[in-house]
């Protein structure tokens, strides 16, 4: 690799990080007040994320599109996208209504899903190919120590108004505007594989490959993405604080703690099984990625601290390891690049969607239920979460084999 590309390739990681950290510091501030100044049900709170990436999955198409078109130019629409999300952030302050924050988090699910699916578009263009999946995990991981990074400062913030948490969120929103905005000057000069060199449809031959096949054998990958984003819907999204909160009984800042600790516990795990993507194969990498993902969720259910948040770590793994190899996949074996990322981010996007509004109405009625597991008293509705995963699990038996398999 030239320098210009790993600065770029840097650049997108320290964008992943901060842009992470700007959004992810406002969330706990916007659920608690919700809930507690607000009073929404569970199924309001389930809303702000539902509405989210319910703006991102149609605008994430949307941009796989313009980065087709447009290549390596997106960085400035990412720029933007950033610059107004920075702005959409203080529209919070506007009023005490739950239906004006969903507006808001529609907003901000449109910037973002714009924004990520150009990072993503390029890092792919820009990684090697023997490192693709890694430099995925990487990626992902940088947004996992922004989630930390922005969990900590909300710690930090749990008991200043909440205008504080969201003078923060739009800061670190428009630095990481001005990173993207860098990508433009750096990355004229990186050296970028050859689009020709590599198989045009995931499944099909080198000799042979086909776009209607590329498009067939997409399915069986945006299912296993959307069904996995359904449990990460719930570990991941607004909800997971309020069920921590509630199921254990612990205050605030400890609930926002434990989801920093979770998320470093889990970076290991990702790298690993993204590992085993460029090494040994994609379908295999997917299937355990699942798998940890559903005995994580399991292990959520269970009424102890530690268990919690060492399932919260395993979900966390499983999720972020479907992320990770699936845009590999997707940026590695079809012609049109973009598009294929975009449709990836728009499944997962809709799975976060669907997971949040299943996810709201089932904590509504099951919060209060436990059941008993040998002596320990079970959340009812994170069994019943947890065995969402079955759906990607069963989806991953039907994944083509890629030409490296």
């Amino acid at each position: 690799m030239k320098r210009p590309q790993l600065a770029s390739i840097l650049v997108i990681l320290a964008i992943s990080f901060a842009g992470t950290a700007a959004f992810r510091v406002s969330i706990p501030a916007i659920s608690f007040y919700a809930r507690s100044v607000l009073e929404a049900t569970a199924l309001g709170v389930g809303m702000l994320t539902s509405a989210f990436f319910f703006a991102r999955a149609l605008s994430a198409i949307a941009a796989g599109s313009v980065a087709d078109r447009y290549g390596f130019r997106v960085s400035l629409l990412a720029a933007a996208c950033f610059a107004l999300n920075a702005l959409a952030v203080q529209l919070y302050g506007f009023s005490s209504n739950i239906a004006w924050f969903v507006i808001v988090r529609l907003m901000q699910g449109a910037l973002n899903g714009l924004a990520w699916v150009s990072m993503q578009y390029m890092l792919g263009r820009l990684a090697p190919r023997d490192v693709r999946g890694r430099a995925f995990a990487v990626y992902f991981a940088a947004g996992t120590f922004g989630t930390v990074a922005g969990n900590a400062l909300y710690s930090m913030l749990s008991n200043a108004p909440l205008t504080a948490a969201l003078a923060v969120s739009s800061f670190l929103f428009l630095a990481t505007s001005v990173l993207a905005a860098s990508l433009s000057f750096l990355i004229r000069g990186a050296e970028v594989e050859d689009r020709a060199k590599e198989p045009k449809a995931y499944g099909a031959t080198r000799t042979q490959p086909s776009p209607m096949l590329g498009l067939i054998a997409i399915v069986p990958l945006a299912v296993v993405v959307a069904g996995s984003s359904i449990i990460g819907s719930v570990v991941s999204g607004d909800l997971t604080y309020v069920y921590i909160k509630e199921f254990l009984g612990i205050p605030k800042y400890a609930v926002a703690d434990a989801v920093a600790v979770s998320s470093i516990v889990g970076l290991l795990g990702t790298y690993a099984l993204s590992w085993v993507s460029d090494k040994v194969s994609d379908r295999v990498s997917l299937r355990l990625s699942i798998l940890v993902g559903l005995a994580g969720a399991f292990m959520m259910a269970l009424p102890s601290l530690p268990l919690v948040v060492t399932g919260r770590a395993l979900a966390a793994v499983g999720g972020s390891a479907v992320m990770s190899v699936s845009r590999k996949v997707a940026v590695t074996y079809y012609g049109r690049r973009g598009a294929a990322v975009g449709v990836i981010n728009a499944t997962g996007n809709a799975g976060k969607v669907l997971g949040s509004l299943i996810a709201g109405h089932l904590y509504d009625m099951l919060s209060g239920c436990v059941v008993f597991v040998g002596a320990l008293p079970t959340s009812c509705f994170m069994l019943v979460t947890a065995s969402l995963l079955l759906i990607p699990l069963l989806a991953s038996v039907t994944l083509p084999s890629s030409n490296e398999d």
